[in-house]
């Protein structure tokens, strides 16, 4: 069986050239082979720096190849679905960034496209590079916070400020909705996966304030987890920050502990009453007291999602967050939106339905 799987990177330019291609080029069991990108000086300098031997602006150039396994989408929401379902008919496997697309109907249509080409479907969500991450979910499950009782998730920044000039984020149609969707996906998809839940209801309320968008630039609401658990949610695309009065906060409580992870920040605080946790990415060892850990956000650590969802491919254990997860995440978001445009509760389980 192959080592290597062969990739097709689509989209260079922004969260991919800052976030993505300086580290890509470091994955043990990926090679790309090219690059595709309507910026043809984006994509070369993606080439040089991945060594990949051919750069492209046609996404059928790239799918016609046959030296080609899979292609990963750093693409704008609204091309996630025509370019991935492209790609499962192509024969290749999928990666797409989150959101995996702007509605339920593309999600599904994703996802059974893959089911009919026998192809994964994976969902980037850079979370999973964090050490601090797998060991969050790892110390929940040892129980030392006690039973969790009580969540928080909140994830903003001043990006909304900055968009002008007809770019894609400013069009709800293009983006799938506002900065909920854009943002805290990333958040929604952790606290369930730390507890091994789900979302099941959602209520919220939705504003756009002062950023030049169609969508939502304000965001606040509540979730409700099938464990049972309730928390709040908020984002917001307008707001300043700092370390200390941080932005993007994911907190769970439990009868012995507590844990609070700010993490564009890679600041984590732990609290346990009695127990202790050794991890990968931080050791707790003083019970009764509260320890601060911090991790360099750049400091991704091996298997990144890249490796994860390569080694699926190859026939190791199924990916972290695959397609039918996406759909989740995109359907908490979108059901926010629908709360408070109706004023009612959502449930999660009737708004998503069949696949």
């Amino acid at each position: 069986m192959a080592k290597t799987v062969r990739m097709a990177l689509v989209g260079a330019g922004g969260y991919a050239a800052v976030n993505v291609i300086p580290y890509l080029r470091n994955d043990r069991n990926i090679r790309v082979v090219a690059v595709c990108d309507v910026n043809q000086e984006l994509a070369r300098k993606a080439a040089d720096t991945l060594g990949a031997e051919r750069i492209t602006a046609d996404l059928g150039e790239v799918l016609a190849r046959p030296d080609i396994d899979m292609v990963e989408l750093q693409t704008p929401n609204y091309l996630h679905a025509r370019q991935a379902i492209a790609a499962f008919k192509a024969g290749k496997h999928v990666f797409s960034q989150k959101p995996m697309a702007r509605t339920i109907a593309e999600a599904k249509a994703m996802i059974r496209a893959g089911r009919e080409a026998h192809r994964l479907l994976g969902i980037y969500m850079d979370g999973y590079n964090d050490p601090f991450h797998w060991d969050i979910k790892r110390a929940v499950r040892a129980g030392l916070i006690g039973r969790p009782v009580n969540f928080r998730i909140r994830y903003a920044h001043q990006g909304g400020l900055a968009l002008k000039g007809g770019a894609w984020r400013q069009s709800s149609k293009q983006v799938g909705g506002g900065c909920y969707l854009l943002l805290i996906v990333h958040l929604v998809n952790a606290v369930a996966w730390f507890m091994d839940t789900r979302v099941t209801r959602v209520t919220g309320f939705m504003k756009t304030l002062m950023a030049d968008m169609e969508g939502d630039d304000s965001t606040a609401g509540a979730l409700e987890l099938a464990n049972g658990l309730i928390g709040p949610t908020d984002a917001s695309y307008v707001a300043a920050g700092t370390n200390d009065i941080p932005n993007t906060v994911l907190e769970l409580r439990g009868t012995e502990g507590a844990i609070r992870h700010q993490r564009d920040d890679g600041i984590l605080y732990v609290y346990s009453k009695k127990k202790t946790f050794r991890g990968k990415g931080f050791v707790y060892d003083q019970p009764g007291t509260t320890m601060r850990f911090l991790r360099d956000v750049h400091d991704y650590r091996h298997p990144t999602v890249h490796e994860q969802f390569a080694a699926a491919i190859l026939g190791g254990k199924p990916y972290v967050c695959p397609g039918e997860m996406g759909l989740h995440d995109l359907a908490v978001c979108l059901a926010m939106e629908k709360s408070a445009k109706t004023g009612r509760a959502i449930d999660l389980r009737k708004f998503i339905g069949k696949i």
